[in-house]
């Protein structure tokens, strides 16, 4: 269970062992062999139902053992809570990255349409053509976001994961409806690649402006939505029972000791009848042996 591996990390044990003095309880010399005490005393059991529990052990004093059970858990929720706050800050990060990079790509843009503006003259289109080409910019606006998901999924789930997978085949789905606005009348009576010549720069300036306003519209929301959920990050764990002293020893019971030592103790005795008994019925010739 991955949590085995956060209550048993570093930081986690130097701060149990610091805050009940364990290297003195156990008598260890080195912080290595108090790391090893500690382990051996503590145990995870994952109940496969989404709850799992700590158990520790200290011989005869059941109350520092749920103390440090409760420690335990105060610390992974510490910890788990940084790393989600970690995670999340990262992707914070790189989504105000990408908004700064496409919001700057925008501002680039409308400057070099206005300056298309001025020098041919062409300031509209025909509201057919208008109507295709939003429909266009907007499909070509879902395939950039969808990149930027995708790259985020590939760096931090890997190239195999089912959530890449996915978004790989919505992108596959997309090119093929930008296909069909650039090559059929399915969408428009007029296709865009039969648009006279003389408006196809406009129209490329005009799409790559709207496809990047819808970008930084986009990365604006999820940037904001991103914002929230690093505040209110979690670790997710909740305590059920906190850990109370046991009533009863985890050690074998009296009575369990008595009947192991009891039949050692019979084995023994009949070995030592049967040497015995053997020994005497044979004192003649095992003498005569050792004197040949």
């Amino acid at each position: 269970m991955q949590y085995m591996g956060l209550l048993t990390s570093q930081n986690v044990l130097d701060s149990i062992i610091e805050k009940y003095n364990l290297k003195e309880l156990y008598k260890k010399q080195t912080k290595f062999h108090t790391y090893q005490a500690v382990k051996s005393h503590l145990s995870l059991e994952d109940r496969q139902d989404g709850t799992f529990s700590i158990s520790y052990l200290v011989k005869e004093n059941p109350e520092l053992a749920a103390k440090i059970v409760n420690s335990f858990y105060a610390e992974l929720n510490k910890l788990i809570l940084k790393i989600n706050r970690s995670k999340a800050v990262d992707y914070r990060t790189y989504l105000s990255q990408s908004y700064n990079v496409a919001n700057q790509r925008l501002e680039n843009l409308l400057e070099e349409f206005r300056e298309f503006q001025d020098s041919t003259g062409i300031v509209s289109i025909e509201e057919q053509i208008k109507s295709s080409l939003l429909g266009l910019a907007d499909l070509e606006a879902r395939r950039l976001t969808n990149r930027i998901e995708l790259e985020y999924a590939q760096k931090t789930l890997g190239e195999d994961d089912p959530t890449v997978l996915s978004i790989e085949q919505r992108l596959d789905a997309i090119a093929r409806e930008i296909h069909k606005y650039r090559t059929s009348g399915e969408y428009s009576n007029i296709p865009i690649i039969s648009i006279p010549e003389a408006s196809i720069s406009y129209m490329n300036h005009y799409r790559t402006v709207e496809v990047q306003v819808k970008v930084v519209e986009y990365l604006a929301l999820q940037l904001e939505q991103a914002k929230l959920e690093e505040q209110k990050q979690s670790a997710n764990l909740y305590l059920v029972n906190p850990a109370q002293p046991a009533d009863y020893k985890s050690e074998p019971k009296r009575l369990n000791v008595l009947i192991t030592i009891l039949f050692f103790f019979n084995v023994a005795f009949m070995l030592y009848y049967l040497i015995k008994d053997y020994y005497s019925r044979n004192k003649s010739e095992l003498t005569t042996i050792l004197h040949s």
